[in-house]
């Protein structure tokens, strides 16, 4: 029997890409999976194929950028399930590459909000709840851009740099009480958050590809299943840790250089 089934998950931005694949993956294993997204049809589709795949499927409308949708969200969660066991915070937005950094504020704003506050409204209530009953997972999502830096995409790059500083001061100040805290940190992956910027690059997927010592990019179903891994007992020794899931980038290669 798999560990998830009939535990009860939270996953944010889960209308595609990462988090639609990570909510599905989950309803395979027998969770209760409540999807969140800002984009309605999206996230109905995505409870639905949680369904499908043998779970159970919720979708519950929320920005989660804004407190009082996240409190209502939560709020949602726990009148009806009573619990939460794992949570996955998925939700991002990744700005366009641009030939030179436009240092536009409220651009700064809008990913700081979307790519920061939400994790920190989210983790603000699911730590409140798990460390109530000494147990539970987060997994936040980072970027390989949260352990470096990448030419033109200083705002985002900063953003990633805050959930690694939340999730690693978090699991150290949690750990103890039962709740683990951990992050993964993608490289490029086949999403359609993604696919604007790779166009942006002369010579678009295929120039990229030579800067990764895998030569390709990775595809969602990748990063949801070391997402599980991160959620389940496998990773009951990991705590703040960042889990690199970037085809080596990081190992020492820049963007778009090498052969």
């Amino acid at each position: 029997m798999s560990e998830f089934k009939g535990k009860t998950v939270l996953v944010t931005g889960a209308g595609g890409g990462i988090g639609g694949t990570t909510a599905r993956l989950f309803g395979e294993a027998g969770a209760r999976v409540v999807v969140t997204d800002i984009n309605a049809k999206a996230g109905e589709e995505t409870a639905r194929s949680v369904t499908d795949a043998g779970g159970e499927g919720i979708f519950i409308a929320a920005d989660i950028s804004s407190q009082p949708d996240v409190d209502k969200l939560f709020d949602a969660i726990f009148s009806r399930f009573g619990r939460l066991d794992h949570a996955v915070n998925c939700a991002g937005i990744d700005p366009e590459v641009v030939p030179d950094p436009e240092w536009d504020f409220d651009v700064y704003q809008k990913v700081m909000a979307v790519n920061v506050n939400s994790v920190f409204l989210c983790m603000r209530r699911e730590i409140q709840h798990m460390r109530e009953v000494a147990q539970g997972t987060i997994v936040n999502l980072s970027s390989n851009a949260g352990l470096q830096g990448v030419p033109t995409k200083p705002v985002y790059c900063a953003s990633k740099h805050a959930v690694m500083g939340l999730t690693r001061s978090a699991g150290l100040q949690y750990g103890r009480m039962g709740v683990r805290i951990n992050a993964i940190c993608p490289g490029a992956t086949r999403t359609q958050m993604i696919m604007p910027n790779i166009e942006k690059i002369p010579g678009g997927e295929a120039v990229m590809n030579t800067a990764l010592p895998i030569k390709r990019m990775a595809e969602p179903i990748e990063m949801a299943k070391a997402i599980m891994f991160l959620s389940s007992e496998a990773a009951a020794y990991m705590i703040g840790a960042a889990l690199t899931f970037d085809g080596g980038l990081t190992a020492g290669m820049s963007p778009w250089e090498g052969n």
